[in-house]
């Protein structure tokens, strides 16, 4: 069974390349000229793709509040856990609005073309700049705090053939090891990593 706290990662991944498609998808037909609320083919594959994303977006805030529980939990700071979810919150927000002004302009046939569309477009620009702001904070929590990626390394562990588990910061150059931040100590731990 998939341990609940990696059910958030497995979803983010959709949000991200849906709405950066939906985005990119109308920036296309407004510089073409169409129409956002006209049932053609791109308008429309714009929309499902910004409905898919928020779907997708509010799947991965709900398992995100959880592991972010489980984070407190195991030790980490709720600071930048926290911020994570306050700008990922805000940008699921943006884009939740965004698509239901699209839905209710295409269901009154209300058309988004030159500055209307321009302007009914600005929202999922505005969410696209909160999305890549929310990736960036995710990366940090996993590649330089460790956030649910690692079990916490207890002390009398060997890495490697030898007792190593002092320092500061994510590190990579160590060959074969990863290093992650718990608290104030650097814990190296590698593949061939075995209790004493």
């Amino acid at each position: 069974m998939i341990p609940i706290t990696e059910i958030h990662p497995m979803l983010v991944h959709f949000p991200i390349v849906l709405w950066i498609s939906a985005e990119a998808i109308a920036v296309v037909v407004l510089l073409r000229g169409g129409d956002l609320s006209a049932r053609q083919q791109w308008s429309t594959t714009a929309f499902y793709s910004l409905l898919a994303g928020t779907a997708f977006a509010a799947l991965a805030a709900f398992f995100g509040d959880i592991a972010l529980d489980h984070a407190v939990a195991a030790g980490f700071a709720t600071g930048p856990l926290e911020f994570h979810e306050t700008i990922a919150l805000i940008t699921l927000s943006i884009f939740a609005l965004h698509a239901i002004l699209r839905m209710l302009a295409i269901w009154r046939r209300y058309p988004l073309t030159g500055i209307r569309g321009w302007l009914a477009e600005l929202p999922g620009l505005v969410g696209i700049v909160g999305l890549l702001v929310t990736a960036y904070l995710g990366g940090e929590l996993v590649y330089h705090l460790g956030v649910n990626v690692a079990a916490v390394v207890h002390r009398g562990f060997f890495c490697g053939g030898r007792l190593d588990c002092i320092g500061g910061a994510l590190d990579h150059r160590h060959s074969g090891f990863g290093a992650f931040s718990y608290g104030r100590k650097r814990v190296y731990r590698s593949r061939h990593s075995v209790r004493p």
